[in-house]
């Protein structure tokens, strides 16, 4: 029997090999438990994203309450020139991190 080309039997045997694997998946309902997964990873997935928005929410608002802190003693080091721009900095830091939220009065 004369022997086949390599390429030939290589895809024979990765026919062969997908025609095996689709068998066995229809018989094991890889699908349903492919569904069944998905399923319970969004399931997961909603109480995750509210949580995590509610801890992030707690944590800019408490960093803004310690910019306040913060505030306190800036105008103490404000003198020297590396007091400006800490100053500075601190200010532009303290607005970049509270943009979007509403003034306490």
């Amino acid at each position: 029997m004369p022997k086949r080309p390599l390429h030939l039997r290589i895809g024979w045997t990765l026919r062969d090999y997908a025609k095996r694997v689709w068998d066995n998946s229809g018989e094991d309902n890889i699908f349903f438990l492919a569904g069944g997964i998905a399923f319970n990873i969004l399931l997961a997935a909603v109480p995750f994203v509210l949580l995590f928005a509610s801890g992030l929410g707690y944590l800019l608002v408490r960093a803004g309450r310690n910019f306040e802190t913060v505030d306190m003693f800036v105008p103490l080091i404000s003198i020297s020139i590396l007091g400006l721009t800490l100053n500075a900095a601190f200010n532009a830091l303290r607005a970049w991190l509270l943009r979007g939220f509403a003034e306490e009065s």
